[in-house]
């Protein structure tokens, strides 16, 4: 579904940290300091990192559904994507891409053990089938 949605647009690849939120960045002497490394990696879209905090504020500060933090994630990428040199349907690939890696961490937590997070399974296959329907 991604790849005949988006098979067209051309976007910018780069490494993310992966688990960008408030409460894994702080300031030390005057710079940013992130830590919280584990979900870092290379070749994702640029946008991801971006994408990642708005959909987590959204979802765990404001407690939010998943569908809500999807949108709140494109509005992010709407407000902030051209600064990272994304047009309209680069940030909605981005968005679209990162929900559906998103649901990908949750799978792979589950399947280590983890169990389900149930603010995002099943409910976050709901929003990428409806994103891809629309």
């Amino acid at each position: 579904a991604l790849a005949r949605r988006h098979g067209g647009t051309a976007v910018e690849f780069g490494h993310w940290h992966g688990d960008w939120v408030p409460w894994n960045l702080g300031r030390h002497a005057g710079r940013l300091v992130a830590w919280d490394w584990e979900h870092s990696g290379p070749d994702v879209p640029v946008g991801f990192d971006l994408a990642h905090d708005a959909f987590q504020r959204s979802l765990v500060l404001r407690g939010e559904p998943a569908a809500v933090a999807a949108a709140a994630a494109d509005g992010h990428l709407e407000r902030h994507g051209e600064r990272l040199g994304l047009g309209p349907a680069q940030r909605r690939l981005v968005v679209d891409a990162y929900l559906v890696e998103m649901w990908l961490r949750t799978w792979r937590l589950a399947d280590a053990g983890a169990g389900w997070n149930a603010a995002l399974h099943p409910a976050l296959l709901d929003v990428i089938e409806k994103r891809h329907s629309d």
